[in-house]
């Protein structure tokens, strides 16, 4: 069950991108990174200190990965021949070593997935297999040749340890209070080194309200690696709440030229386009959108929307139906169908018009005035049909809801 887990993990990575190229880094080089990593893990474990979200590899440029890799790839088998050598004939000893290395195998970077050389909160379970040889021999089990003294101060140390680690945790979870302090943090360990960090914390500050700051930090992640298309979709978000159109289009521009199958990209600047009056580019766009990721509701929204102005009806009624039919349930779906309304009533279709607004006005949420606006477009309907009585009924309701409704709309259905 492990092993199938563990393929369908490393699946999952690489079909997000995380998995790096097999030729990025030599064999030598991912056995150094794995010895590091065992060695970092284990010192961690005792002297939890200098903990970040990410540990990021070498910036080798030329340089090489650094002597500290290479000296872990030196020291690791030598320890681990000389435990196992000295502890053949004690079972819990290799057993806890073995813990050990099984649990965090997958994350010694023998495939190279994300931008971190080790990553501490995949440790938790693994440190049991290291405590546990340690616990037995602290333990005064029977045949033990260890002095009592030894094994008392030990004991002792551990436990004063343990109020330590108790506030050292409480400390570390404020770094973890949120995307801010946690990125902050990582940037603060390891400044212009980490893409994702930068990306991350721009995303936060995008939602944060502080446009500038998010701005900045793209721009710093776009210094570390010009080709991050993330970077480059995410700097052209900023722009787009800004409605800094040309902006967001070179944005978006850059970064579908690095991947041009970002279907939230290519939505978003089939939504520039529009914006700047270019629909029949927002339509290709979006149908490019809809092409990459074929579950995606904004793009069928935007797509109907965009064959509204064209005054593609049929096309914006067949996305609108789309957009519901992928989440029936969805609370938002009123919207749509009173948008199916609006196109079938342009058909002069007053019958299925009206329909959809029912669908509209029973799925509409209780508060606020959608409801009541729906009421007035369904009057609409009813008058096409030549029905004036429901038409004024409806109007009056809207009326009453608070939405304005012309007077003289009211009086020539005799209201």
């Amino acid at each position: 069950m492990s092993g199938v887990a563990a393929v369908l993990t490393l699946h999952a990575q690489k079909a997000g991108g995380a998995v790096a190229d097999p030729h990025a880094w030599t064999v030598l080089d991912k056995l150094a990174f794995a010895s590091y990593g065992s060695v970092m893990y284990v010192a961690k474990l005792f002297v939890p200190v200098h903990l970040s979200a990410i540990y990021p590899y070498p910036n080798v440029e030329g340089k090489g990965i650094g002597w500290v890799f290479y000296a872990s790839l030196a020291v690791v088998p030598v320890a681990l021949a000389t435990i196992v050598t000295l502890c053949r004939r004690v079972p819990v000893v290799l057993f806890g070593l073995a813990f050990f290395f099984i649990n965090i195998v997958l994350v010694l970077q023998f495939v190279t997935v994300g931008q971190a050389v080790m990553a501490d909160r995949y440790t938790y379970l693994p440190y049991v297999g290291l405590f546990l040889p340690l616990t037995w021999w602290l333990d005064r089990h029977r045949g033990s040749t260890a002095p009592p003294l030894l094994r008392t101060a030990i004991a002792v140390a551990l436990i004063a340890c343990v109020p330590v680690f108790m506030v050292a945790t409480w400390q570390r979870c404020k770094v973890w209070h949120d995307a801010g302090t946690l990125w902050t943090d990582t940037i603060q360990k390891y400044p212009r080194r980490i893409v994702d960090a930068y990306n991350n914390r721009g995303y936060y500050y995008r939602h944060a309200g502080r446009p500038d700051a998010a701005i900045a930090d793209f721009d710093e992640a776009l210094r570390l690696n010009p080709r991050y298309a993330l970077g480059w979709a995410n700097k052209g978000n900023v722009f787009f709440d800004l409605e800094r159109n040309d902006s967001a289009l070179a944005c978006y521009d850059r970064a579908l030229a690095l991947k041009p199958d970002l279907d939230e990209t290519l939505n978003n600047r089939g939504a520039v386009r529009a914006r700047l009056g270019d629909v029949r580019g927002a339509v290709a766009d979006f149908t490019k959108a809809i092409a990459a990721a074929p579950s995606s509701r904004d793009a069928y929204g935007n797509r109907g929307l965009a064959y509204e102005v064209l005054n593609e009806h049929e096309k914006a009624i067949a996305d609108d139906r789309r957009v519901i039919d992928l989440d029936p349930r969805n609370p938002g779906n009123h919207v749509y169908f009173d948008a199916i309304g609006t196109q079938l009533q342009a058909l002069g279709r007053y019958r299925e018009a009206v329909a959809a607004y029912d669908d509209a006005i029973r799925t509409a949420p209780d508060d606020g005035n959608q409801r009541a606006l729906y009421y007035l477009h369904r009057s609409h309907g009813w008058l096409g049909q030549g029905d004036s009585s429901r038409a004024l009924h409806d109007a009056q309701e809207a009326a009453k809801a608070g939405v304005a409704v012309d007077p003289s709309y009211l009086r020539s259905l005799g209201g």
